[in-house]
């Protein structure tokens, strides 16, 4: 799933991976809910810029490939080795991006010291950040709890 927020300056790009991460239905609880009673949905198009549009679509791209290619001896497989579980991706194309009321840059800046956060908020973070979050799955899921039967959850 690809979605561009607030005039591409920002997306999400969640994946799932069948009998290894949790499904869509989990990771994006709220918004399944939404398509099944349509009138809660509410998704205005996001126009922005080609440039930043692309910069969502690469992210969704470089997983979709290491998707096909895991199981092979590969960059992109090794790549998806190292993702495991972090399966919702947060994209920041701008710098005045929120996702949500959150600025969740600032937030994983939250316990360093006040300078250390204005120096890396000033000098290191603006654009092309991303976010890479766990998802958790739901035991009662009835799409995907059959695939984790028995299996650490």
């Amino acid at each position: 799933f690809i979605g561009v927020h607030e005039k591409a300056r920002g997306g999400i790009v969640v994946f799932t991976n069948p009998g290894t991460t949790p499904c869509y239905r989990c990771v994006m609880k709220e918004r399944y809910s939404a398509q099944i009673e349509p009138e809660t949905l509410n998704l205005p198009g996001a126009h922005g810029s080609v440039a930043d549009v692309a910069l969502i679509d690469a992210i969704a791209l470089k997983v979709a490939v290491s998707l096909l290619e895991q199981g092979q001896d590969s960059d992109f497989a090794t790549f998806l080795d190292g993702v495991q579980e972090r399966t919702q991706i947060v994209v920041r194309a701008h710098p005045a991006y929120r996702w949500g009321e959150l600025d969740l840059f600032d937030f994983m800046l939250k316990d360093l010291p006040a300078e250390e956060a204005a120096f890396l908020r000033q000098s290191a973070f603006h654009s092309c950040d991303t976010l890479w979050l766990p998802t958790d799955r739901d035991n009662e899921c009835p799409d995907c709890a059959h695939l984790f039967d028995g299996a650490d959850q």
